[in-house]
């Protein structure tokens, strides 16, 4: 239908216009990536995971949610922690079963965000996609870099 399509290409350009529109940030901010070697990444990764379980108590809070009538499907849309306890609690998991492919599914995770972070900047795409972000690499860079834009 030769009338909707010149609609559907009308409605479609009108809606490119107002996402370019306003690209420009309201306010001017600073934003800084950090980067971690892959191995030392995995290691923070591991003993966040170990706090959370060990620390945190994040399975009894898990516990609590179910007493309070949380479904096992909507503790499985909750995110990755959630979805793992939540299959050790119902013995589908044992406990070392469950840290591992908790482990190794939050790791997965983290290399699809920096594979994001990529396209949109980061360090392996050398910055040309988002020039507004800084990737660094320690402290000391961040430091000078803060110090410098609040002036």
């Amino acid at each position: 239908n030769k009338r909707r399509l010149i609609r559907a290409i009308e409605i479609r350009q009108k809606n490119k216009e107002q996402r370019t529109k306003g690209k420009e940030p309201k306010y001017n901010c600073l934003q800084i990536g950090l980067t971690l070697p892959r191995e030392k990444l995995n290691k923070k990764i591991e003993q966040r995971l170990k706090y959370r379980l060990e620390k945190q108590g994040l399975i009894d809070e898990v516990k609590r949610l179910r007493q309070q009538g949380v479904s096992w499907q909507r503790l499985d849309d909750f995110g990755l922690e959630y979805r793992f306890i939540a299959k050790y609690l119902q013995n589908e998991l044992s406990y070392e079963e469950m840290f591992e492919k908790l482990s190794m599914a939050s790791r997965q995770f983290a290399k699809r965000q920096m594979t994001w972070f990529s396209a949109h900047g980061g360090s392996a795409s050398g910055g040309k996609r988002d020039k507004r972000i800084y990737w660094l690499k320690n402290l000391s860079q961040a430091k000078k870099l803060i110090s410098n834009f609040i002036k």
